[in-house]
């Protein structure tokens, strides 16, 4: 609940932070490529880096917008060097495969940072030394953040 709570405050500066009249300074804007990787077919190894991990408030939604966060962190003064996601599903299916097994695939959000920072704590991270994004990886969207 009280990352729920912290989620809807920084939400919420987001809001009023966009309506603030910022004179002749560029508008924020998130700028990366996104490319689909399978990190279940065969081990997959994430560059070195500092990584956190999002903490769900929910993690079986559907309406989950990945984008709000990365706002969130830019907001924040956190530079985002890249961001695995996979999305939440009711089944499972193998690349190539034409049977889907019911299952329960619960979102994942990582993140790689070059240094550490306790800011992205205030927005649901939390730090990991083992970055992953859980089972039926399969179709894992990778964001390469433009520095």
């Amino acid at each position: 609940m009280k990352q729920l709570s912290t989620l809807l405050a920084v939400i919420g500066i987001v809001i009023v932070s966009g309506c603030k009249d910022k004179g002749n300074e560029p508008a924020m804007q998130l700028r990366y490529n996104v490319t689909i990787e399978d990190h279940e077919t065969s081990p997959y190894q994430f560059p070195s880096g500092v990584y956190y991990s999002f903490a769900f408030p929910e993690p079986q939604s559907f309406k989950f917008d990945v984008d709000a966060v990365f706002r969130q962190a830019l907001v924040i003064g956190v530079r985002l060097r890249d961001a695995w996601y996979k999305n939440y599903g009711t089944e499972c299916t193998p690349p190539g495969g034409i049977i889907s097994l019911p299952a329960t695939v619960t979102c994942a959000l990582v993140v790689r940072v070059d240094e550490p920072t306790t800011e992205l704590q205030t927005i649901g991270f939390v730090r990991t030394s083992n970055p992953d994004v859980g089972w039926c990886a399969y179709r894992v969207h990778h964001y390469h953040f433009e520095q």
